[in-house]
């Protein structure tokens, strides 16, 4: 008998899933654990079709990546989730990436809450109309992602961010992934030829509505990015990140 608290798919890494290098790019890492999510709620009866319904919606509130090595164009990616085990407010959902070989290479952790569509509001747990499953046996991969540290120093550097049209969901927000991709924006190309990123948290504190500019902070600590989106209204994420070095081969696609 399948265990429908667990999802798992197979995917093949094409050239719109790399960098330059070849490698899985983050972005494409938070787009496919964004869809396998999708994917599990409609097993789970509680899939965005399902919820609009009742006027809400999932929202991503933190993710937490880590990887000890990544995949290149054409490798195949073994990604499994499963919701853990929530309190009033959080909903937890892990991660598992795996090679064809069934090595695990990846996880990840992201806590999602419940918004109301009208008010833009969180609501409690109580709101979902259907039970999430009871995971309790299933072992976490990665600790709840926490709060964000960012040292108390002059900043590096600053980018102004603009969102466009693309940038977008059905939700009428920026989407979760394209905070990875600014994120991994900030590096200049030599360094990402020779480091890729280890570790990486986005807390996402507020919405990025249409017509939302703002400054995204960051500064650097040996191999240690951290960063916030902010402007006069007040911070809408903060993001942090590990890198670790590579051998610097180039994949020219």
């Amino acid at each position: 008998m399948n265990d429908t608290r667990i999802f798992s798919e197979r995917y093949i890494l094409r050239y719109r899933d790399v960098d330059m290098f070849g490698r899985w790019k983050p972005e494409s890492i938070f787009i496919l654990m964004q869809e396998i999510s999708d994917c599990h709620t409609v097993v789970l009866n509680s899939d965005r079709a399902a919820l609009i319904e009742h006027g809400i919606v999932w929202v991503l509130s933190r993710m937490h990546v880590h990887m000890d090595r990544y995949p290149v164009v054409g490798d195949v990616v073994e990604m499994t989730t499963w919701p853990g085990v929530g309190n009033r407010f959080m909903f937890p959902r892990h991660y598992l990436f795996r090679d064809k070989q069934g090595n695990t290479f990846g996880c990840a952790t992201s806590i999602w809450v419940l918004l109301d569509i009208h008010t833009r509001k969180s609501l409690p747990a109580s709101a979902l109309p259907v039970p999430m499953p009871d995971t309790s046996d299933i072992a976490a991969p990665l600790p709840m992602p926490k709060k964000l540290h960012i040292p108390d120093e002059p900043w590096s550097g600053s980018l102004t961010i603009s969102p466009r049209f693309q940038d977008y969901d059905v939700n009428g927000h920026v989407n979760n992934t394209r905070y990875a991709a600014w994120f991994t924006d900030i590096p200049e190309l030599e360094y990402h030829q020779s480091h890729v990123l280890s570790d990486l948290q986005i807390n996402y504190s507020q919405e990025i509505l249409p017509g939302t500019p703002l400054h995204m902070d960051y500064i650097w600590r040996q191999d240690t990015l951290s960063c916030h989106g902010q402007n006069a209204e007040g911070v809408f994420f903060q993001a942090q990140g590990i890198f670790i070095s590579v051998h610097p081969e180039v994949s020219m696609l």
